[in-house]
């Protein structure tokens, strides 16, 4: 399908822009924004702030039964462990490949991959609801080793058990360390250096807690299509392998003590 704008369109309006800051010596002043499209909607919305009003953070916990709940665990040793599978992978079509020059971005069916990773997936929607913003993932770990790359993706689940990827992110554990410093840019989520000073590894065998966000995203998800989110260890083909060398197991703490959960920019369709 075309774009929408077209690519003659989008080519005017990058001209325009630069003419105006790059060429002429008095430029316009333009109001910042941002026009997003919602998957599943067919809908481009354009909002002046970011993450746009009218959502609301919603905590969704991973339980027992990989089961993603609204509501808070009430045992008090629930957990689960994941050998990391180092063939898991988004393939060769993914929002990495096509920075570097690959073609269109395509994510096909993800059940069977799923089947690799550590997934909670909600009860279906009650009701249409539409996530916009970023998503922030909080992982109460444990592993076998000193290091780690975790690989959260955000999924919906159709009710023929179709698997659509939404969004992701991913974090090396050893920089999970959350940086007190003013940002040197506008960030969203938490904000870390990436240092050497502030790199901290693992202490195998006790928990470590690693919060991070996930790509922006909008999307629709349709009443009787659940939510999943899936866990992986290793992204082979577009990721260094953390740690190089031996079979991690990587266990999650899900109890009500320690809760391990995604929370969501959410809000029902009207």
């Amino acid at each position: 399908a075309s774009p929408d704008p077209p690519r003659e369109k989008q080519m005017e309006n990058l001209i325009a822009f630069f003419d105006n800051f790059l060429v002429s010596e008095t430029p316009s002043p333009i109001e910042s924004e941002i026009t997003y499209y919602t998957f599943g909607s067919g809908n481009w919305t354009t909002t002046r702030v970011w993450p746009p009003s009218g959502f609301n953070d919603t905590d969704w916990y991973f339980d027992a039964g990989g089961l993603l709940s609204p509501a808070k665990p009430t045992v008090s040793d629930g957990s689960d462990r994941y050998k990391v599978d180092y063939t898991a992978t988004t393939g060769d079509q993914n929002r990495w490949h096509t920075q570097m020059g690959g073609g269109d971005v395509i994510y096909p069916d993800r059940a069977k991959e799923d089947e690799k990773l550590l997934t909670y997936t909600s009860a279906p929607m009650k009701t249409d609801v539409v996530i916009t913003g970023h998503p922030i993932v909080t992982l109460q770990i444990r592993s076998t080793h000193e290091d780690a790359a975790l690989f959260v993706y955000l999924e919906a689940v159709a009710p023929d058990g179709r698997v659509t990827y939404i969004t992701e992110g991913q974090l090396r554990a050893v920089s999970r360390k959350i940086s007190s410093h003013k940002p040197p840019y506008h960030h969203y989520g938490p904000y870390r250096t990436f240092t050497r000073e502030d790199a901290e590894k693992l202490a195998p065998g006790e928990v470590a807690e690693l919060v991070f966000d996930l790509w922006a995203t909008s999307v629709l998800i349709r009443k009787g299509h659940r939510i999943r989110v899936a866990i992986a260890g290793a992204d082979a083909g577009n990721f260094a392998r953390y740690p190089p060398t031996g079979e991690p197991t990587i266990t999650v703490e899900r109890n009500r003590e320690i809760t391990s959960k995604i929370t969501l920019p959410m809000a029902k369709r009207t």
